[in-house]
């Protein structure tokens, strides 16, 4: 009988641990157009049952998404352009809606990314003005969604946890925490695939009328990302998040705009991400 050395088990050993860690890095091939689809639902209603009809604000869009990187600082830059966008809401007409999707079918942005996934800067044009929640808050809902790595080999059952900036200059003390699970890694004709769930807390810094709340988050949700490990860009992200805040001056009743008042409010935010080639 053929005898192992010990020294040869042990390599055996740390090999079979070691399988299957593999670091998640961010790549975009800068010659390569990318598509990214992006749809956002938020809705709010007093305290009670999310059975009556609630405020509700949705946009979907398409973007195209061009990269260069800067070998030099390890970081990669993310071009977007609107391509369409659609957006409707309860409190406006048409026209409004229509004006609101006319001037941002000319937004155009830059994200910069470290190479494991954290947004470091953000510019916009044109500029949102400052709003608490609108699915048309395209830097605050892309934080949120975009799946972030540690520096470090990973594999399947995985922890760790991200906090990002939301990069947002009227509120500059607004974050995110997220912590991943990895939850599963699967072959496919496209490369290998992550999937992460994920949950997270929303740190903002508005003046949400719930001070009473104070250091503890504004909204907190769960949900899903898929990254490709082998292309080293993420494929899809799906986020519900909820929170709960006294809105300042809004009609008692939908319509009535003669008698405002604090109110309640819950706060529901859906949020899905896919990209493409």
């Amino acid at each position: 009988m053929r005898i192992i050395p010990f020294a040869a088990i042990v390599l055996l050993l740390f090999a079979s641990c070691q399988f299957g860690s593999r670091h998640a890095y961010w790549h975009f091939n800068p010659s390569v157009t990318y598509k990214l689809r992006y749809s956002a639902e938020t809705k709010a209603k007093a305290d009670g049952s999310w059975g009556s009809t609630p405020y509700v604000s949705a946009a979907q869009a398409r973007f195209t998404a061009q990269a260069a990187s800067d070998t030099s600082k390890g970081q990669i830059e993310l071009f977007l352009a609107v391509d369409t966008l659609e957006y409707r809401s309860s409190e406006r007409g048409p026209e409004e809606d229509g004006y609101m999707t006319g001037r941002l079918r000319k937004y155009k942005g830059k994200v910069t990314l470290s190479r494991t996934g954290q947004v470091l800067s953000l510019e916009e044009e044109p500029a949102l003005p400052p709003v608490a929640f609108s699915p048309l808050n395209f830097g605050r809902l892309l934080a949120y969604a975009l799946p972030a790595f540690p520096d470090m080999a990973i594999k399947k059952g995985s922890r760790w946890e991200v906090s990002q900036s939301l990069l947002d200059k009227f509120h500059p003390d607004s974050r995110v925490r997220k912590r991943f699970v990895m939850s599963a890694i699967r072959e496919t004709p496209e490369g290998e695939l992550a999937t992460c769930l994920v949950d997270m807390d929303a740190f903002l810094d508005e003046d949400l009328g719930n001070g009473e709340n104070a250091g503890k988050p504004s909204l907190t949700g769960s949900g899903q990302m898929v990254f490709n490990l082998t292309k080293g860009r993420p494929v899809s992200s799906q986020l519900e998040l909820d929170g709960r805040f006294i809105s300042h001056g809004l009609p008692q009743k939908t319509g009535d705009s003669a008698q405002a008042s604090d109110l309640p409010l819950q706060l529901r935010e859906k949020i899905s991400l896919s990209f493409s080639d």
